[in-house]
């Protein structure tokens, strides 16, 4: 496999690919796994493998966080990878899922080199990106998917004759029978004889959905946001946004876009509160929403900063909310989207593929990590 033009791959890469052609077509892919046992990472290695090189640099369990199926399982293969090189990509896995539906209903490049299958590529960017190829098809109501990134995509995959794995290689492995959510004693045998592994594999209860907590939501917020931050400890003011708050103080000694000096509170709250609403909004007080977006905030007045409030639905649950003291907050709507957080983070504070998202809940891997992080930054 060659070692040109690889750079990052987003890590929904996969799904967004599968995404794009749910339902609708004919399955076409034959009797399925034939087994019992739940489909292991391992286990579509090494199905992978017996279509594949064997000089792999890496092998490993597909990541898999929260806002995957349940039942979602895959392997990610690397060839070439070294010296800070992740190497090339194949990543094989099966995802419960909708039917696929055909090229005549996908708005990307695509086609279906056999029966029930579908290919669909991305072409290169130079310099920025190199493009990926996925095939799927569906086989016990499961998207069955391989995607090659790595090589650059130049045009239909199936035109380059030194693409590694070629697009038929891509076919074989997703129409072998193994790949399905149910798997057979011996397909979890051969996942487990593999005599190299990497690891990756979730443990059990790792995803477990928890609540969030006061340094759960800090940490969460740290996470996607640098250092810099001290955790003060519960936040003082959570309570404002009703029953059920729950939400963690932050401290920035200097400034970071409209934030600092000054605190930073990351909260949650099962409700929008009332207050937030333009027609309820709190005497003194502004507001100012934009679809399922609001915030309100109280003008600096002589020597009093004010301070400002950003609240969203979160798809974590509840509302997220932002409290922001410390710089003069303005007395101006457009002013406002910056110095609240608007501009910088509404987009991605409550939206559950983001590593800054926040909500009512998290995952109990998530929440161990940000805790622990929060832990690490708190003041004495």
């Amino acid at each position: 496999m060659t070692a040109r033009s690889r750079r990052a791959l987003p890590v929904a890469v996969l799904g967004a690919a599968a995404a794009l052609v749910l339902a609708g077509c004919g399955d076409g892919s034959g009797a399925g796994g034939g087994g019992e046992q739940p489909l292991t990472s391992r286990a579509v290695a090494a199905v992978a493998l017996d279509h594949l090189p064997e000089d792999t640099s890496s092998r490993r369990a597909a990541y898999v966080d929260r806002t995957d199926p349940e039942g979602y399982v895959g392997a990610d293969l690397r060839y070439g990878g070294g010296e800070g090189d992740d190497g090339d990509l194949v990543r094989v896995a099966v995802t419960p899922d909708e039917p696929l539906r055909g090229c005549d209903q996908v708005d990307v490049d695509c086609a279906e080199p056999a029966e029930g299958v579908v290919l669909v590529w991305e072409q290169e960017a130079p310099e920025e990106d190199p493009g990926y190829v996925a095939v799927m098809t569906e086989r016990d109501g499961a998207t069955v998917a391989a995607l090659a990134a790595g090589p650059a995509i130049t045009g239909d995959p199936r035109e380059q004759a030194d693409l590694e794995p070629s697009v038929e290689t891509l076919v074989r492995i997703v129409s072998d029978e193994r790949l399905a959510p149910l798997a057979s004693a011996a397909t979890i045998a051969a996942g487990e004889r593999l005599g190299r592994w990497d690891g990756g594999d979730r443990e059990e209860g790792e995803l477990d959905e928890v609540a969030q907590t006061s340094a759960g939501l800090v940490g969460t917020f740290m996470l996607g946001n640098g250092e810099g931050w001290t955790y003060q400890g519960p936040s003082p003011v959570a309570g404002d946004l009703g029953d059920g708050a729950v939400g963690g103080r932050l401290r920035l000694a200097l400034a970071t876009g409209p934030i600092g000096p000054g605190v930073l509170d990351v909260a949650a709250v099962p409700e929008m509160p009332a207050w937030a609403e333009p027609d309820t909004c709190r005497e003194g007080w502004r507001c100012w929403s934009r679809g399922e977006t609001r915030v309100v905030w109280r003008p600096a007045a002589g020597g009093d900063p004010g301070e400002s409030w950003l609240l969203q639905p979160s798809e974590l649950g509840g509302v997220a909310a932002l409290h922001t003291r410390g710089r003069p907050i303005p007395d101006d709507e457009r002013r406002i989207r910056y110095y609240s957080g608007y501009v910088l983070w509404a987009r991605s504070l409550t939206d559950a593929v983001e590593p800054q998202a926040i909500g009512t809940t998290t995952d109990r891997q998530g929440l161990e990590q940000a805790e622990a992080l929060a832990a690490e930054h708190q003041q004495d």
